[in-house]
């Protein structure tokens, strides 16, 4: 668990940055999500990473529909499921 957290802390603040035509407090949105997730990672007797919530790498473009190869494979399965069973809830 702590590997999958490590490995995924820096892409975390790409859900803060600001969506045009979005009003919200996004500084306001990262506090509450950080509080909330550093008490499930600690409850969970884990370590937050030391790290940044942001890397060299961002996914920004995702927003503007220009996708990674990996995620159109992703995305592929997930209607599949989707189309699969229709009305099914998780």
């Amino acid at each position: 668990m702590q590997a999958g957290i490590d490995a995924l802390w820096r892409f975390t603040g790409e859900m803060f940055k600001p969506v045009p035509g979005l009003d919200a407090d996004w500084q306001a949105l990262r506090q509450s999500w950080t509080a909330s997730v550093t008490a499930v990672i600690e409850r969970a007797t884990l370590t937050v990473p030391e790290g940044p919530q942001t890397g060299a790498w961002t996914a920004g473009a995702g927003r503007e529909g220009l996708h990674t190869e990996s995620f159109g494979r992703m995305l592929a399965e997930m209607q599949h499921l989707h189309r699969s069973h229709p009305g099914a809830s998780w």
